[in-house]
């Protein structure tokens, strides 16, 4: 069960931004003992993996927070979104620290269609909203939507 919630935690994640739950899994495998990935992922912990993920993710940082380009972003990003959170779904379903059940390692699959689901809805629903928030807003909204905050409450 816990594979799972992580699992469907960092898939969200990757759908809003597809590289901070990479580079996240990626220096927790490589500086800590909180997660230990399967040998099939261990890659994910290599320097290039983590090094061309940061400098991706400075990229889409940046390009999130330009009204049209963030449209094109958000295309690019219909694929990359998804399919990084199923490998970030089948990744935390295979640590040993997450899961001791060898149901999910027997069936790795299960979490990578899993993670895109998850993944895709997410951004689905971030890149179908924007063109709201620009048109509305005629730009002005892009880098506000582009943080993500969350709203504050009023009484």
């Amino acid at each position: 069960m816990l594979a799972a919630l992580t699992g469907a935690g960092l898939s969200a994640a990757a759908g809003l931004n597809a590289f901070i739950p990479f580079v996240l899994v990626g220096m927790l495998d490589r500086f800590t003992t909180l997660i230990d990935l399967p040998p099939s992922f261990g890659w994910i912990s290599s320097w290039w993996a983590i090094g061309v993920a940061m400098v991706l993710l400075v990229g889409d940082v940046a390009a999130d927070k330009v009204p049209g380009i963030d449209h094109v972003s958000d295309v690019i990003q219909t694929a990359v979104r998804p399919l990084m959170g199923g490998v970030m779904f089948a990744a935390a379903s295979g640590a040993e620290q997450v899961e001791q059940s060898g149901w999910w390692r027997e069936r790795p699959w299960v979490g990578a269609v899993v993670g895109v689901a998850v993944a895709g809805t997410v951004h689905a629903t971030k890149a179908l909203s924007r063109p709201i928030v620009n048109a509305g807003t005629l730009g002005v909204g892009t880098p506000f939507v582009s943080a993500r905050r969350t709203p504050v409450r009023r009484p």
